[in-house]
């Protein structure tokens, strides 16, 4: 990719940007499994979820992915499928683990076999299988960590 992947703090601004991204990751790795997530994230009512901080990836000045972190927890990466496959998702996830101490986790849902490759490639784990609730309905996930 000819240009570089620029990694910011969020802005209050962005999140109708994060909202699209969201929505297109959702539609590209659950959409067919789950039909029924769609009308429910391509609301631009419905809200991101709550997280300590956020960071952008912006691809000449436009936002094409970003991370949440809790604590030490990942609770969401998407990443433009567009842009998918890019170093979007590596450059996000790696300066999300410089600003964190000590090990990371995060949950990946088992719909997603792809996102669990992605992970363990840099270095993340499976210590179990959970529930989650994802836009309201429990769905099986791994619980990875990557320890530090």
């Amino acid at each position: 990719m000819s240009d570089s992947i620029a990694i910011r703090e969020a802005r209050d601004d962005d999140t109708p940007a994060l909202q699209r991204i969201h929505a297109a990751a959702t539609g590209s790795s659950y959409g067919r499994v789950f039909p029924w997530l769609m009308p429910i994230v391509e609301d631009p009512n419905t809200p991101l979820e709550d997280a300590d901080w956020t960071l952008v990836a912006e691809l000449s000045g436009r936002i094409v992915g970003y991370v949440a972190v809790t604590q030490s927890h990942v609770e969401n990466l998407f990443v433009d499928p567009d842009v998918q496959g890019k170093g979007v998702g590596l450059a996000l996830l790696s300066a999300a683990e410089a600003r964190i101490d000590g090990s990371v986790t995060l949950r990946c849902l088992h719909a997603n076999p792809r996102a669990r490759r992605f992970y363990e490639r840099h270095g993340f784990g499976v210590r179990e299988s959970q529930q989650v609730v994802f836009h309201g309905a429990p769905l099986p996930a791994w619980f990875m960590v990557k320890p530090r």
